[in-house]
């Protein structure tokens, strides 16, 4: 009787082993579905209409902005907390567009976030189309009559990403495919011991 519990406790342990082996790599092949790479461009904004901001970025050194190269966010008049995240592994450059018409807008706490925290200084920025500039206890007020203002910053960043999980979609990957794999075991188990 103790050969065969050990036997029926070895089977056991081989099936949860298979089990867990096969639940990894399940877990491997749909990790882009609960893990993301990016990084968080943040800000905290200020102004009197809605807003269209554009970040672009490049990923390379001496990479030109380019539209495919870009996201927008859609903002409100007010204060209002924006993160735009940029799908990308590297950040090399950064521009901000406020919109393709006049605007006015205060800007505070403008930082990146990889896998460190980047605090961008203002002084550090090109301005283009841009008529007013002013820097003011760590806000920057910018304001503008011409069409597609922009700001550019001019050092190179050279920021690498910081990896997101989604602990929710992940956690129900792996109750899922740790009870339907361990199904599928039992099963294949059983069905060759009535061979």
């Amino acid at each position: 009787m103790i050969k065969s519990l050990e036997k029926i406790s070895r089977k056991h342990y081989m099936q949860c082993g298979l089990v867990v082996v096969l639940t990894g790599i399940f877990l491997y092949l749909t990790s882009s579905l609960w893990m993301s790479k990016g990084i968080v461009v943040s800000f905290d904004v200020e102004s009197a209409k809605d807003v269209e901001y554009r970040i672009y970025y490049t990923e390379k050194l001496g990479q030109k902005f380019n539209y495919e190269q870009s996201i927008k966010k859609n903002t409100r008049k007010g204060k209002q907390h924006v993160e735009i995240i940029l799908p990308i592994n590297k950040l090399v450059k950064f521009r901000l567009d406020l919109d393709s018409r006049p605007v006015s807008v205060i800007l505070k706490n403008l930082r990146l976030i990889g896998l460190k925290k980047v605090i961008l200084n203002y002084n550090k920025f090109s301005k283009h189309q841009i008529d007013g500039y002013a820097i003011n206890d760590e806000e920057l007020l910018l304001s503008s009559n011409k069409n597609d203002p922009y700001i550019t910053y001019k050092s190179e960043l050279n920021l690498s990403a910081h990896t997101n999980v989604d602990w929710y979609v992940f956690l129900i990957f792996v109750t899922l495919a740790f009870l339907a794999l361990n199904r599928l075991v039992r099963y294949l188990a059983k069905f060759k011991l009535e061979e």
